[in-house]
């Protein structure tokens, strides 16, 4: 079953609510204590994306994101079928959640750091040219002043 469990009765359902399930404390009971996993296989052989459960778990363990980007982490449904057939009872999408969290805000701190060196680079070389023009300006005028100075002792000298 995919979905959240939702810490209290008065939380509000919206429009993006697709299901709703009441169900009391036999029905779905705490999960047993997560322990170390003992590498059966069952979680590969539930994961209707055909992907490597127990690779993706230690990738996200050892916060290892490139790499577990590289096994497909985004193609995870999040359908708990890997958590579900667990014997060691570990919360495989809950890690798989934390994984794609930080591999969003990893991603969005690139692009910022690239927009931000785009803007600096763009107004590094505006900067240059204003900069450039002045200088074309002031030697401009220089040669203009030098030009009238060699006139007028010219016509004097004349």
């Amino acid at each position: 079953m995919m979905g959240f469990t939702l810490p209290d009765v008065n939380v509000p359902v919206v429009k993006t609510t697709n299901c709703l399930l009441a169900a009391d404390i036999t029905e779905f009971p705490d999960p047993p204590p997560e322990q170390a996993c003992i590498r059966c296989g069952f979680c590969a052989e539930a994961c209707p994306a055909q992907l490597l459960p127990q690779q993706l778990l230690w990738f996200a363990k050892a916060q290892e994101f490139e790499k577990a980007e590289l096994f497909n982490l985004a193609d995870c449904i999040e359908c708990g079928a890997c958590a579900y057939v667990c014997p060691s009872s570990i919360p495989l999408v809950q890690y798989y959640r934390y994984a794609k969290g930080e591999i969003r805000h990893l991603k969005a701190d690139q692009s910022k750091s690239d927009n931000a060196r785009v803007r600096f680079e763009a107004r590094q070389a505006r900067l240059d040219k204003e900069q450039a023009e002045k200088e074309a300006r002031r030697k401009a005028r220089a040669d203009a002043a030098a030009a009238q100075q060699k006139a007028k002792a010219d016509e004097s000298g004349s």
